[in-house]
């Protein structure tokens, strides 16, 4: 896999949600601010982590019952 972000958001210690992007996240005043492969725009504020590297996990896209 090539080079991505992957931006957590966390809450209590424990991350709550996971996103993986190819292009560098912009960041101002608190706000981490990406667009998804689709094209929606995404901001998040809080305690967030920001890694790049080659992440083999893969992004949940559903869930079975």
């Amino acid at each position: 896999m090539s080079k991505a972000f992957r931006i957590t958001l966390w809450s209590g210690g424990k991350p709550v949600s996971v996103h993986y992007i190819k292009e560098a996240p912009q960041m101002a005043e608190g706000i981490v601010a990406y667009k998804t492969d689709d094209g929606n725009a995404v901001r998040l504020m809080g305690t967030i982590s920001i890694e790049q590297g080659d992440f083999t996990e893969r992004p949940i896209t559903g869930v079975r019952r």
